[in-house]
């Protein structure tokens, strides 16, 4: 992958600095919330062509998704950082409705097991999928929890990248 390799410190910061950032764009809008989008990425390259192009699919399939059900979108903004890139919007409306929007991207699009998309309430609280009776995000590798097999580290970061490639080209050809 063609990137820079970033450090957990690096990626820890800049955790720390989303959050941040989300709770100032939540006090510029005062009772909209706030959709931020960003790509699951594994390993220590989290910006390159790759994630470049997934973020972007990504980001048309929310805005789309968003556009459709005529929210009212009141700011986006996408930032490039070598820590990932970000995606922001702060809708108007009611966040659970938003959150099941956005859930529904994740489980209806093709590439929808690799975006990350959280949506914060205007009080700054993060509406989880559990919340829908929605089940955890299954490992792309196997049939297990994505989490758990993350955390074990059960599976390579070239063989997970591998399947992300795989799965971009396949979408790429029949959509």
């Amino acid at each position: 992958m063609n990137g820079e390799a970033v450090t957990l410190q690096q990626l820890l910061e800049s955790r720390e600095q989303r959050a941040a950032y989300q709770q100032r764009l939540l006090a510029v809008y005062p009772g909209a919330c706030l959709v931020s989008f960003m790509v699951n990425m594994p390993g220590e390259v989290k910006y390159c062509p790759l994630t470049r192009r997934l973020h972007q699919l990504g980001w048309e399939a929310v805005g789309s998704e968003l556009a459709q059900a005529g929210a009212d979108v009141l700011y986006r903004e996408v930032r490039q950082l070598a820590t990932g890139i970000e995606g922001y919007l702060c809708v108007g409306g009611e966040a659970r409705a938003i959150k099941a929007l956005m859930c529904g991207v994740e489980e209806r699009h093709t590439l929808g097991r690799l975006f990350d998309i959280d949506v914060l309430t205007g009080e700054g609280r993060r509406l989880g999928r559990d919340e829908w009776g929605a089940p955890p995000r299954k490992c792309l590798l196997c049939d297990n929890d994505g989490a758990i097999c993350a955390r074990s580290r059960a599976h390579g970061t070239e063989e997970l990248i591998a399947k992300i490639r795989e799965m971009l080209e396949r979408y790429e050809l029949h959509g």
